[in-house]
């Protein structure tokens, strides 16, 4: 096609530059989710599951610290 564009990164588009405030927020939402979880899971006898989702939230925590 005449004047088109063809190759490896040819549909993207520009990214979004986030805010710290931004990153701060949307990582709290991923921890509460994580927690949230956690608690469900267990709940439901899924103590393994719930015990990664908490690992998985206090390494968002850590990032959290850095931002």
């Amino acid at each position: 096609m005449a004047g088109g564009v063809a190759g490896l990164g040819a549909a993207e588009v520009a990214r979004r530059e986030l805010s710290d405030a931004r990153i701060r927020e949307l990582l709290n939402a991923e921890i509460d989710e994580r927690l949230t979880a956690a608690r469900a899971v267990t709940a439901g006898g899924h103590t393994e599951r719930a015990a990664t989702l908490r690992s998985e939230a206090a390494v968002l925590s850590e990032l959290l610290g850095s931002v």
